[in-house]
Order: structure tokens, then sequence, then C-alpha cells
């Protein structure tokens, strides 16, 4: 060790979890138990429907996080710990939240057009917007692969995929061809954030103004003066008989 240098030696610190995955999970646990303790008079103001979706427009982003079964919440929150943990990673809380509220959106719309279309009332739920959250996350992580229980080993191109076609699973048919725009919402989202990275990336040329007269002007006379000192100096360095380029 050198005399008179001072070394500091820093600990290696835990990664501390990020406060937007943290705050979406207290959000939809606090939904589900609402809903769990008061199904009664609580779940109508939480869950959306298509009928009273106009009058209680709250509920386009309460139901596409609400999660009413015990087991479905219990997966929906493992895999939301996972894939939006890594989302909020990569975009930040706000884009997250952006991301979360356009799925929302348009899951909501989506399932109106539904049900003034076919008849048919479906509700909007944690479990299709964690599909949606899997696009965004597969799109993000193209050439990524993920360890299902530790042992299968499922590209994340393929999760995407599955996560877009979930909402035939869930809905059915022809409902779940309406939800497919959860999906949808979520690839737009990333990709339109793509695009305006990469041009906000690239510096424009800022545009030269054409000198004014005056500028000219003052710009010619100090060129005159320059030229005039360096003829005095020459004469100067001529009489002493020092040669300027000595």
């Amino acid at each position: 060790m050198r005399p008179g240098v001072q070394y500091q030696y820093s600990r290696p610190v835990a990664r501390k979890p990020e406060a937007g995955i943290l705050a979406l999970i207290v959000a939809v646990s606090v939904l589900f138990f609402c809903c769990l303790l008061f199904p009664g008079w609580l779940q109508p103001w939480i869950a959306f429907s298509p009928a009273s979706a106009w009058v209680r427009p709250w509920t386009f982003l309460s139901g596409a996080l609400l999660e009413t079964s015990p087991l479905g919440f219990f997966v929906c929150v493992l895999w939301l710990w996972t894939v939006g943990g890594s989302l909020d990673r990569a975009l930040g809380w706000r884009s997250l939240a952006g991301l979360i509220l356009t799925i929302s959106l348009s899951l909501g719309f989506s399932l109106i057009l539904a049900n003034w279309i076919t008849g048919i009332g479906a509700t909007s739920c944690l479990a299709v917007t964690i599909g949606a959250l899997t696009v965004a996350w597969g799109l993000l992580n193209s050439g990524e692969s993920m360890f299902l229980w530790g042992i299968v080993q499922v590209p994340a191109t393929i999760l995407a995929v599955l996560g877009a076609l979930f909402p035939l699973l869930r809905y059915g048919l022809p409902v779940g061809l309406f939800a497919l725009s959860a999906g949808a919402s979520a690839w737009v989202f990333i990709t339109y954030r793509r695009r305006r990275r990469r041009y906000a990336g690239v510096r424009r040329i800022p545009r030269i103004k054409p000198a004014h007269r005056s500028e000219v002007a003052i710009g010619l006379g100090g060129r005159i003066r320059a030229w005039r000192d360096n003829r005095r100096l020459e004469r100067l360095l001529k009489n002493s008989g020092l040669d300027k380029r000595e």
C-alpha cells in the first residue's frame, strides 16, 4: 500500500426489490382480500362489467387487477413477481404503470365491444392482464429463456405467444378473439417505446443561422486589425534585426 493513499473497501449490498412491482402486488392483494371478505357488498364496485363500466369507470383498472380464486391469486402473484419485477427493472415504474393502464383499457373496451356484438358479458381478470405483461416481457427478452420449476427451459418468445393466446383459453370463442387486444396493446406499447427511444438517441444537427450584416462587419474589421498588427510585428522584427521565422 502506497503511503498517503487511502483505500476504501465496499461491501456487496443486496439488491432491493423494485418499488413499482411491490406496490402492484400490494394493490392486487388488497383487491383480493376485499372481495374475499365482502363478496356481496364490495365486489360489484370493484369487478368489471360491460353493462356498468360507463357508470363505474375505475373498474377498467380494478377489474383488470382482480382475481377472486385463492389458487389463481397465488399463481398470479407468483408469476407477477417474476415477470413484473423484470419489467419494472427494465421500464421503470412509470412505464410499467402506463403499460398496465394501456392493457386494462384495451381489455375493457374489447369486452364492451364483444358484449355489444355477441351479447355475452365477460369480466376482465388479473390472469389476462398478466398474460399481456408476459407478452411485453417476452418482447424485451426475446433471446432469453426461463426455467419453469427449475426443470423445463422455455424460451421467452414461446411464453409471450402463450400469454397472447391465453384469452382464448380464459373466455373461449368468440369473446376470446376480442380479448386478444390485451396482448396486442402490450406489443404496441413496447414497440412504440422502442422506436421513441431509438429516435431520441439520434442527435439533430443544429441549424446554422445566417450571419447578420453587423456580425459580418465586425468579423471583417477584426481580420483587418489582426492583419495590421501582424504587419507591425513584422516591421518591428525586421528593424530589430530578428527574423520572425527564427
